[in-house]
């Protein structure tokens, strides 16, 4: 077991040697010249040029993507850490010169400064996520304190052990700890360490760490969340039931952004029944575009227990399953609105609203929501945006971009980077 204390590599039995140091040396860096945001984007550029991601592609495909979404996947995060990608995102989140002083009254001065010490928790379920957060605290200065997640492989650990081979003056800012969710004594120290928790995960993730932070500790949360779709019917409902299932296809549900449930505006269960068999073809079209992978074991446990419920409840007339031919999907149709977690891989929740329980419905999880697919007549959409937004909803797109994003689009609703730093004044009247 391996992990990186200072950009050195260290082995377990040297672990709580490095560890009574880890005060005095990250005190000792914070004294250090502030970190060269140029430097680090052509850092990272050069990382993404010298790797060969083959090994990491067949990670990916051994944790459940099709051979053309991990491709994709490669690809999409490739795209995001070219330098013109990563100056479009710092100056969208923090502006131009954002450690530069400005004279905001007379003889009042700010500037922003890095918040110091970020300890990550990362997230086991997305793949390359741990390594991407510590990136977006160096474009920010800070010193990173990294506890990888389980079932990661070695990605974030290989990439970061690369980058600072890479730029040496990057290593007093990449700390990267392989140890268990179990350990809290070492959990509470790095966490006494940071100025700040970036965690990754479930509420279940979230709340642990919260009983073990200093309470006076920020933690800035990226939590699960819960995405939608919203459909009312009319001339575009064939063409909008394309999309979505192109989207579900595409993503496997795999993002925040992705939708687990559509919600069709209507009270007659005809319409339902009639967009669940145009939906059903319309997903049957996409699935021989966008094969299926094999789906883990555990996974699969989660789908074939829901489809066994939806089964159950159907003997009542609650709920009705259509499912493919080669059960590589499918859609799960319930009389009583809510909105509620799918088993995901192109698993999908497909109820009847009415727009007036529409809030009420959406508020029950307020914390939780992302993105809201929209698909209506142009003059409900100003009326159902703001309701949604109202609701708690940060994203509102088409069904075809729904897991499409955009250089420095803020992370459920807040730019990442900006919480990343702080702004500090001077006073010299």
């Amino acid at each position: 077991m391996e992990h990186i204390f200072r950009g050195r590599v260290i082995r377990e039995n040297e672990l709580d040697y490095y560890l009574l140091q880890l005060d005095d040396i990250i005190n000792e860096d914070l004294l250090l010249p502030p970190l060269d945001t140029e430097m680090v984007i052509r850092a990272i550029w050069t990382l993404v040029e010298q790797t060969d991601f083959a090994d990491f592609k067949q990670l990916f495909i051994d944790n459940g993507k099709a051979d053309w979404k991990a491709e994709g996947f490669i690809q999409s995060i490739k795209k995001s850490l070219t330098p013109a990608a990563l100056h479009q995102k710092i100056v969208r989140e923090l502006g131009e010169d954002f450690y530069k002083w400005v004279e905001v009254e007379p003889g009042i001065q700010e500037r922003q400064q890095p918040l110091g010490v970020l300890f990550h928790i990362g997230a086991g379920n997305v793949l390359a996520l741990s390594v991407l957060s510590v990136l977006e605290g160096l474009l920010t200065g800070n010193i990173n304190v990294l506890k990888l997640p389980s079932y990661e492989g070695s990605i974030s650990l290989t990439l970061l052990k690369r980058l600072v081979v890479i730029e040496p003056r990057l290593a007093p800012y990449i700390y990267v700890f392989d140890i268990s969710s179990e350990d809290v004594e070492i959990l509470k120290k790095l966490g006494n360490v940071a100025d700040a928790i970036v965690v990754w995960g479930s509420d279940k993730a979230i709340h642990g760490i919260r009983q073990i932070a200093p309470a006076h500790l920020p933690i800035i949360q990226w939590g699960h969340r819960l995405s939608f779709a919203y459909l009312t019917p009319g001339q575009h409902l064939t063409s909008s039931l394309e999309q979505f299932a192109e989207e579900i296809c595409l993503s496997d549900q795999q993002f925040c952004t992705s939708p687990q449930c559509l919600f069709v505006e209507t009270d007659d269960m005809a319409v339902i029944d009639a967009c669940g068999k145009k939906l059903e073809e319309a997903m049957t079209e996409q699935a021989k575009k966008y094969p299926a992978a094999t789906i883990q074991i555990h996974d699969q446990a989660e789908i074939t227990w829901t489809k066994e419920l939806v089964k159950m409840a159907s003997v009542l007339g609650q709920e009705q399953l259509i499912e493919s031919e080669h059960k590589d999907f499918s859609i799960m149709i319930d009389t009583q609105p809510s909105l509620k977690a799918s088993p995901l891989y192109r698993n999908i929740w497909l109820m009847p609203m009415k727009r007036s329980e529409l809030l009420s419905i959406l508020r029950k999880h307020k914390g939780h929501l992302q993105t809201a697919g929209l698909a209506c007549h142009e003059e409900d959409y100003d009326d159902l945006s703001n309701l949604f937004y109202r609701a708690g909803v940060s994203r509102i797109t088409t069904f075809a971009k729904m897991s499409q994003t955009y250089v420095g689009e803020p992370h459920d609703g807040k730019p990442t980077l900006l919480q990343y730093i702080r702004t500090v004044c001077k006073n010299k009247n």
